[in-house]
């Protein structure tokens, strides 16, 4: 049975989200032709399927409510082949600071040592923690 390259793509987007290149690289497993590829991902581009940045922006925002910090995100983003400018757009220097706090307010510890060491492997930036804790 023949099935186009769109169908194929668009059942792929609705079990879950894909960034184009993974997406390209399941419809390259289905043995269809580089035009249907594009063709097939110009569509999903155009009706909003197939979007990025605002994949991008979610995975940020998960990883921000998890308590990560923009160091362990970008790791995240780097181990999916991801380089996106917008991490640094989205998560500032204020909110990282928001961050920290919040999770200080969650893991109270009298250990100034412990706590820098738990920030740092979330992912946070040394400098800021210092202001922070000492």
């Amino acid at each position: 049975m023949f099935k186009s390259a769109k169908s194929i793509a668009l059942k792929l987007l609705s079990r879950r989200p894909y960034f184009e290149a993974e997406l390209i690289l399941k419809l390259r497993e289905h043995d269809l032709s580089e035009a249907e590829i594009h063709e097939a991902i110009q569509e999903c581009k155009r009706y909003g399927y197939l979007d990025d940045d605002e994949r991008v922006r979610s995975i940020i925002r998960r990883e921000m409510q998890k308590g990560k910090g923009p160091r362990y995100i970008e790791a995240k983003l780097k181990m999916l082949k991801i380089r996106s400018p917008l991490l640094y757009q989205i998560y500032s220097k204020e909110m990282e600071i928001e961050v920290i706090k919040k999770i200080l307010l969650k893991k109270p510890s009298k250990d100034p040592i412990k706590l820098i060491n738990y920030l740092q492997r979330r992912g946070f930036s040394l400098d800021i923690i210092r202001k922070i804790i000492l």
